[in-house]
């Protein structure tokens, strides 16, 4: 869990690097490119608007960087989790299920099998 938080800060700081970086670019070729005598206002002014922009671009791409690294591995996981199931082992570590209810190698609870009469 603490690798998970420390990876998902990373995305958030990377992101947030990004959107500063080209904030700043577009705030200093406004300040060199523009014929206007106030450049200093301008960008104080483009700096206080596009702060909530900062904010939610971070979050975005930090959630989607998420999804796209984290997202195919928690559904193989996931897939073979039921698999594991299905074929009556042990959710966790694969290891063949006995008569409890509880996991002889690793000590998982293990969802009982529902049995039909026919």
């Amino acid at each position: 869990m603490r690798r998970l938080i420390f990876i998902v800060a990373i995305f958030l700081l990377a992101g947030l690097a990004v959107n500063v970086a080209v904030a700043w670019a577009m705030a200093w070729a406004s300040m060199h490119y523009n014929t206007d005598d106030r450049p200093l206002r301008a960008l104080r002014w483009y700096l206080l608007w596009i702060r909530p922009g900062l904010a939610l671009n971070t979050l975005h791409t930090a959630a989607v960087g998420w999804l796209l690294i984290y997202g195919p591995l928690a559904l193989n996981r996931l897939i073979r989790r039921f698999i594991r199931i299905r074929r009556g082992l042990c959710p966790a570590c694969a290891y063949p299920r006995g008569a409890s209810d509880v996991c002889s190698e690793c000590g998982t609870a293990i969802p009982s099998r529902k049995v039909t009469a026919t």
